[in-house]
């Protein structure tokens, strides 16, 4: 019910509200029935003892979520896309304090905080990855005014990765058709139409002033382990509609004047070098002459990783990254290497594994935070969990509905709640002035 009056403060019954009340929490959520008060998104403030707590209603379909709270995060804020239509910020408490919903039939994927405040991400129709020609990442302020849309040139933007750089400019994948490739030293046909793998470095103005793709740098041969699953799911389609993606670059990450890539169909990751194009090493995957020997890891080190993703660079140059473990019978874990490229070796330094993760099948993410917690997607399972160096968890977002494709950790100091508060004010007006709402 609506009361006005601006004198009118409305205090919130805790059984309601989500977390539970406690005097030192100040942002809550509401699942607002018809009639009870503002609308999805829309939200109130109650002042008890001198203080000011925020409350904002859930829309219809937000999906559902549950916290688990063992210590302190890390984190301030967990970006994070579960499965549906939305894109959400948890505060470290695991309240959604910011959330934005994108069109009916696509599912906001890569989420991306940019240096600005704002946000990117790319809304996937579900399917096809990278040969749309019409998506690409769009850029939002938090108030949800579409700032830019962010797409390669010349060939459809892929849904997996946007990197801004130092210089502003962005780095972004795509999936190049080459038509004509030979397939049958794999079982495939002798005329086939593959996607190779690129990368474009891009100005804001949308020019590319550089360009990479794998081409001439990783051999079909690669892909060994996936070709006998990729001809059979061919097989069962019409010939005019049968496409080979060998490659499936699915992150990026900038590594000074190289550039490292995650390539699940070739199980590996590799560092590129930006001058030449060449491949400076590969770690996992078939063996090449340009191949790490794998130290310190002795229970997997010969089958190093099943279908990688999330790869990433510390600022100790040492590289992270999220292994699926896909076909490799055993469940998905978390990896930190020290590379050491003159003596052509990697040695293990981390891994953390999480024993309700017992698959990934696909998608997930890993992200090595300062102070040494991990915020890691699960993926396949319905898991976002913050962990310690030891693998205790601090926190876990539980996602009943589908899991987050990937997390990313926000710093302490990068986004405040009063900003993201006025944010979602602008998005959904809470009323008159001097309204309150009440039961």
């Amino acid at each position: 019910m609506l009361l006005s009056g601006a004198a009118l403060a409305w205090a919130a019954p805790a059984s309601a509200l989500v977390p539970h009340f406690s005097p030192g929490v100040h942002d809550y959520v509401e699942r607002c029935g018809p009639g009870t008060g503002p609308r999805g998104g829309q939200g109130w403030t109650f002042v008890r003892a001198r203080a000011e707590y925020h409350v904002r209603c859930l829309p219809a379909g937000f999906p559902r979520w549950t916290v688990t709270r063992h210590g302190r995060p890390r984190a301030e804020w967990y970006l994070v896309t579960p499965k549906g239509r939305w894109v959400v910020l948890f505060d470290r408490r695991g309240t959604p304090v910011w959330w934005r919903s994108v069109a009916e039939g696509r599912e906001p994927v890569s989420p991306t905080l940019l240096r600005d405040g704002n946000l990117a991400w790319y809304p996937s129709p579900g399917s096809h990855f990278g040969v749309l020609p019409q998506t690409g990442f769009e850029e939002h302020r938090l108030d949800g005014a579409l700032v830019r849309r962010i797409r390669t040139v010349g060939v459809p933007t892929d849904v997996h990765e946007l990197v801004e750089l130092p210089s502003g400019h962005f780095l972004l994948e795509a999936y190049r058709p080459r038509r004509g490739a030979d397939m049958r030293p794999f079982g495939g046909p002798a005329n086939a139409l593959v996607y190779d793998a690129e990368v474009q470095e891009l100005t804001r103005a949308g020019r590319v002033v550089w360009r990479w793709s794998s081409r001439g740098h990783i051999a079909l041969a690669e892909t060994r382990r996936w070709w006998p699953d990729a001809v059979r799911i061919q097989r069962r389609l019409p010939v005019s509609t049968r496409t080979w993606d060998p490659i499936h670059i699915n992150s990026l990450a900038a590594d000074g004047n190289g550039l490292l890539i995650s390539a699940r169909h070739t199980d590996a990751i590799y560092r590129i070098d930006r001058r030449s194009g060449r491949v400076d090493w590969k770690l996992g995957g078939t063996p090449t002459a340009r191949s790490l020997r794998i130290v310190g890891d002795p229970h997997y080190g010969l089958r190093d990783f099943g279908g990688q993703h999330d790869v990433r660079v510390l600022p100790d140059r040492t590289v992270t990254l999220y292994d699926n473990g896909s076909g490799r019978e055993r469940p998905p874990r978390v990896l930190r290497f020290r590379i050491d490229a003159p003596h052509r070796t990697a040695t293990l330094l981390e891994q953390l594994t999480y024993p309700p993760a017992r698959r990934s099948s696909s998608q997930g993410s890993a992200r090595r935070m300062a102070g040494g917690n991990w915020l890691v997607s699960w993926a396949s399972e319905p898991y976002v969990t913050e962990m310690t160096p030891a693998g205790d968890v601090v926190r876990r977002l539980t996602f009943p509905d589908g899991a987050a494709y990937r997390a990313v950790p926000v710093p302490f100091g990068r986004l405040s709640a009063q900003r993201l508060r006025a944010a979602m004010d602008r998005m959904h007006p809470r009323g008159p002035a001097g309204a309150v709402y009440s039961r």
